[in-house]
């Protein structure tokens, strides 16, 4: 990747100052409503696709609810195979995030969007044609490729085209996408069988695909190869539409830190491989990335992610007579009112004050799900079915407000501009390695270990990334990229507090 030299990043500021011919009164930075709508415009192509990544993730549960030990199916899958399609998806996606990765930084994050959405449309076009357990395996295999190409991307591009008292709230507008798209499958499961559902779906990856011709690159991505032209024009364009001469300064503080102050941090001048490997051995991209992975864990053990493909069966097994589809529809509708309720809360209350009240509240929850489950076992109380059905609500509902969401918007906050494409590669990568290990092994371990035993492991580890997020996480809400990597730069000891 080239590199700037302290001379030309000289000459281009003093060029965009001698061609603002406005004076310090009309240098504006409240931009108005043009600038909240052009970045709502932006930011609805990724949110298309992490609508359709909500409902790839979600499938599984309709899929394996249908066809598990099903006699009346057309097929049917066993419980080995069950677990396999449940946890497949996430162990092809760390190819694509290592993939997306490397071509964010050499393509851009606009073009990374749209790649993700080829992958997609092949894979639901194969979900409809499946009539067998290997052409639901290749179907699944095909999207989780896609996935890879759609997180890294999407929260990298956010983070760089926001403003900073905008980024959280659009980060997590497409955290509701999500939310949406697993929404849509739960509801879309009353009225459709899966095969109909996966024509449907194939709207959102179409749609983006649509779409994302409308919308310009990153600059932060242009400065990086030294287009200042079109960059330029990115910034006009996600500050609704303006002439040059109103974001002089934003594009003079953007073009500072973009071209000196990574740079000059990120080692010798090398490309490929050998530079990346340097990267994880900077502090401003390890620490982040163990914050980031610590969180993802926790994420996943408070949330009982692993669960999730089993639910349909779960639901069963408590002896519920209602139709399973309501309470999934029910279960979606929780995560959309957390979804909804984040996008007050992130700009009033911030991102570490939510992470850390929604994960205690989630780990203190599991704790007592696993304590009424091990009393319905000893014949301590009478068994009652809806107690896990509100302990989930609760879960699902405090998880969407913070653990589900947040550490994705992190990914385009945390990470220096020079390796943010690799490190968010990277980080969702590890995310959906420990998804795929925890959701492949989750049926064998409960029988193991007993659901009770579970629960109370789960809430174990929930507090130990509950105190380890007390102490590392730093405020990110409406702080500059700057004053973020300075946090990450000092001592790995300092706390929230010292990250003024």
């Amino acid at each position: 990747m080239g590199q700037l030299s302290r001379s030309s990043t000289v000459s281009e500021i003093q060029r965009i100052n001698d061609q603002g011919h406005a004076d310090e009164e009309e240098k504006i930075k409240n931009y108005g409503w043009r600038s909240l709508l052009a970045q709502v415009i932006a930011t609805s192509v990724p949110a298309l696709l992490l609508i359709g990544l909500g409902m790839q993730l979600t499938f599984p549960t309709i899929v394996i609810g249908d066809l598990y030990n099903n006699p009346l199916a057309q097929f049917t899958i066993s419980e080995s195979q069950s677990s396999w399609y449940g946890s497949i998806l996430y162990l092809c996606q760390p190819v694509g995030s290592f993939l997306s990765g490397y071509l964010q930084d050499r393509c851009g994050r606009r073009s990374c969007m749209i790649i993700a959405c080829m992958p997609a449309i092949i894979g639901w076009i194969l979900l409809q044609k499946a009539t067998s357990i290997p052409l639901l395996y290749a179907a699944t295999f095909v999207m989780g490729m896609g996935v890879g190409f759609n997180d890294g991307p999407s929260y990298s591009y956010i983070g760089e085209i926001t403003e900073p008292k905008f980024r959280g709230v659009m980060s997590s507008v497409i955290n509701l996408a999500c939310v949406i798209g697993t929404m849509s499958v739960y509801l879309l499961s009353v009225y459709y069988h899966w095969t109909d559902m996966a024509k449907i779906a194939t709207l959102c990856p179409v749609l983006s695909l649509l779409m994302v011709a409308f919308i310009p690159e990153s600059p932060a991505w242009l400065m990086s190869k030294g287009k200042y032209d079109t960059a330029l024009d990115s910034v006009c364009w996600f500050r609704g539409w303006v002439k040059p001469h109103v974001v002089n300064d934003e594009y003079r503080e953007m073009l500072c830190y973009y071209s000196s102050s990574n740079r000059d941090k990120a080692g010798k001048k090398e490309n490929g491989l050998a530079l990346r490997l340097r990267w994880i051995k900077n502090p401003l991209v390890y620490r982040p990335m163990v914050l980031v992975t610590i969180y993802y864990f926790s994420t996943l053990i408070c949330c009982l992610m692993p669960s999730r493909p089993y639910l349909v069966d779960m639901i069963r097994e408590m002896g519920l007579n209602a139709d399973h589809g309501l309470f999934l529809v029910l279960f979606g509708w929780v995560q959309v009112a957390g979804s909804l309720l984040i996008l007050y809360a992130v700009p009033k209350y911030g991102k570490r004050l939510l992470t850390l009240v929604t994960i205690g509240l989630n780990t203190v929850v599991v704790f007592a799900y696993g304590a009424s489950t091990m009393a319905v076992k000893y014949g301590w109380m009478e068994p009652v079915g809806y107690i896990p059905i509100i302990a989930y609500c609760v879960v699902l509902f405090s998880g969407s407000l913070g653990p589900m969401s947040l550490p994705w918007t992190l990914l385009g906050e945390v990470y220096p501009n020079e390796a943010k494409g690799f490190a968010a590669g990277m980080s969702t990568a590890i995310f959906y390695l420990m998804t795929f290990g925890t959701t492949k092994l989750y049926l064998t371990v409960e029988m193991a270990m007993g659901l009770s035993n579970v629960l109370f492991t789960s809430a174990v580890f929930a507090s130990f990334g509950f105190v380890y997020l007390y102490k590392y996480l730093p405020e990110t809400e409406n702080r500059t990229f700057s004053e973020i990597e300075q946090f990450f730069m000092n001592k790995p000891t300092q706390t929230e507090a010292e990250l003024v």
